[in-house]
C-alpha cells in the first residue's frame, strides 16, 4: 500500500510538472511532438512496469517510481494535446464571404443564414465565435466521451489479460498497444499548427505558469474555480463509493466493479448522447455548466440516504451529467483567451485536473474515516452515518452552482475583426444574427 501511494505521488507530481511543458511544445514546436512525446512516455512506463519482479525489491521501487515519473507525465499531457488538435482541426464557418455554403465546415441552416447575413464585423466576428464554440464543445465531448468509454473497456481488458496470463503480461501488452499508436501518430497524423513557430517560453512551463494564465481575467477565473470544485467534490465523492456500498451493502468486489462500470458509462453517455442534444437544443454554456452541476450535486446527495443495494445503480445512473460541463469549460477558456494561447490553456486546464486528482482522494477518504453516525431529529429518526461526505461533496458542487451562477449570459470574445468591406452599417439581418447569438447564451 505504501509502494502504491507513492508510486501515486510520483505520478501526479509528475503530471503537474510537465504538463505546463507539453502545452509549450504544442505551441512552440507542433502538436504532433506534444502529442507524440507524452504517448511513448507512457509506452515505455508500461513496459518498465512489465519488468517488475518480486524479488528484486530494490530494483522494483526505482523502476515503479521511473514508470510513474513517465506514466504521470503523459495521461493529462495527451489529453491536453488531443484537445490542441482538435480544435486547429474542428469546422468553422467560412470568413471569405462564400455565400454560407451549407456543405462548408460548420455548414447548415443557422450557419449558412449567420454567414450570408449582411452584417455589421462586430455582429459576424461574434457570430462564428458562437458557431466555432459549439463545433469545439462538440470536438472536445467526443474525445472526453470516448476516454470515458475506455475507462469502462481498459479495466475489463487488463483484468481479462492478468486473469489469462500475468500482471505483467497486463502492461507489457498496454505498453506495446500505446507504441503502435504513438507510431500511428508519427507516420499518419498531420502537423495543425498554423502559425508561425518559435521558441519555447520557458517561464509558461512552471506548473504555476497555467494558473496565471487562467487568472487572466474574471471570466476564467470563474471557469477556473468552478472547474476545480466541481472535479473535487465529483472525484472524491467518486473515490469513496467502493468503500461505502461495501460497507454499506455488503456488496463482492465483483458488484462494486459493476457500479464503477455504470458510473463511466454514465458519464460517458452524457458526453456522447445528453451533450450534443443539449447544445442542438440551444442551451447556452452557461446553462449547460448549472445543469451538469446541480443533477451531479442531487446523484452524489443521494448516496447518503440509500438504504438498498439495487437503489446504488440508480443513483450511479444519474451521473450521467456528472462530465458534461468540462467540454463547455474548454470551449469557453478558449474564447475568453483566444486561439493562440489555446495549447497553454489546455495544459494549464490539465494542471487544474491534476491539482483536483492529488487533493480529492487525499481529502474525501479520510474524511470517511473520520465521520462517525450522527442522529438527528425527534427520537433520532434520521440517522447520518459516513455517507454525509458524500452530502459535503454536494456541498463543494453547490459552491461551484453559485459562481456559475455569476457567470455572464454572453462570454467576453476573442475574435479577429473581418474584411471592413462588409458593411458597417446595422440592418435588419443584424438584429436577427444578435438575436441568434444570444439565444445561444456566448
Amino acid at each position: 500500500a505504501k509502494r502504491f501511494a507513492a508510486a501515486s505521488a510520483i505520478m501526479n507530481a509528475a503530471s503537474f510538472l510537465t504538463t505546463n511543458l507539453i502545452g509549450q511544445i504544442a505551441q512552440k514546436i507542433g502538436r504532433k511532438p506534444a502529442l507524440i512525446l507524452p504517448i511513448m512516455g507512457m509506452a515505455s512506463s508500461f513496459i518498465l512496469l512489465s519488468l517488475f519482479r518480486h524479488e528484486t525489491k530494490h530494483f522494483n521501487i526505482l523502476l515503479g517510481g521511473l514508470a510513474a515519473c513517465s506514466l504521470g507525465g503523459s495521461i493529462f499531457s495527451i489529453l491536453a494535446a488531443l484537445f490542441t488538435i482538435a480544435a486547429d482541426t474542428a469546422p468553422v464557418p467560412r470568413d471569405d464571404r462564400d455565400g454560407g455554403n451549407a456543405n462548408a465546415p460548420g455548414g447548415g441552416e443557422r450557419e449558412e443564414m449567420l454567414v450570408r447575413a449582411n452584417m455589421r464585423p462586430d455582429t459576424y466576428a461574434a457570430a462564428r465565435q458562437v458557431i466555432a464554440e459549439k463545433t469545439l464543445t462538440s470536438a472536445f465531448g467526443l474525445i472526453e466521451g470516448v476516454v470515458w468509454l475506455g475507462f469502462v473497456a481498459g479495466p475489463s481488458l487488463g483484468h481479462f489479460i492478468a486473469a489469462r496470463y500475468s500482471f505483467r503480461a497486463t502492461f507489457f501488452f498496454a505498453g506495446a498497444l500505446e507504441a503502435i499508436v504513438g507510431i500511428g501518430a508519427l507516420c499518419g497524423l498531420a502537423e495543425t499548427i498554423g502559425h508561425a513557430r518559435g521558441a519555447i517560453q520557458w517561464r509558461l512551463t512552471t506548473p504555476f505558469s497555467g494558473i496565471v494564465l487562467l487568472n487572466r481575467s474574471s471570466y476564467s477565473r470563474k471557469i477556473a474555480a468552478i472547474v476545480m470544485l466541481s472535479l473535487v467534490g465529483s472525484l472524491g465523492a467518486i473515490s469513496i463509493v467502493p468503500l461505502y456500498i461495501k460497507k454499506t451493502f455488503g456488496m463482492s468486489t465483483q458488484e462494486v466493479g459493476y457500479i464503477q462500470t455504470i458510473i463511466f458509462l454514465s458519464g460517458a453517455i452524457g458526453l456522447l448522447w445528453v451533450l450534443p442534444i443539449l447544445r442542438n437544443k440551444g442551451y447556452s454554456g452557461k446553462s449547460i455548466i448549472l445543469i451538469g452541476l446541480i443533477t451531479t450535486a442531487i446523484a452524489l446527495g443521494s448516496f447518503t440516504f440509500l438504504a438498498k443495494g439495487w437503489e446504488v445503480y440508480i443513483a450511479s445512473l444519474g451521473l450521467a451529467f456528472s462530465a458534461v460541463l468540462f467540454p463547455v469549460a474548454r470551449a469557453l477558456l478558449s474564447r475568453a483567451l483566444g486561439a493562440e494561447t489555446r495549447p497553454t490553456m489546455l495544459a494549464a486546464y490539465g494542471s487544474l485536473e491534476v491539482l483536483a486528482a492529488v487533493v480529492s482522494p487525499l481529502m474525501f477518504p479520510n474524511l470517511y474515516s473520520l465521520v462517525q453516525p450522527v442522529k438527528f431529529g425527534l427520537f433520532d429518526l434520521l440517522t447520518l452515518g459516513p455517507g454525509v461526505v458524500f452530502l459535503i461533496a454536494t456541498g463543494v458542487l453547490l459552491v461551484a452552482c453559485v459562481i456559475a451562477g455569476t457567470l455572464p449570459k454572453t462570454a467576453p470574445e476573442v475574435a479577429e475583426v473581418p474584411d471592413t468591406q462588409w458593411h458597417t452599417t446595422p440592418t435588419a439581418t443584424d438584429a436577427a444574427a444578435a438575436a441568434v447569438v444570444n439565444n445561444n447564451g456566448y
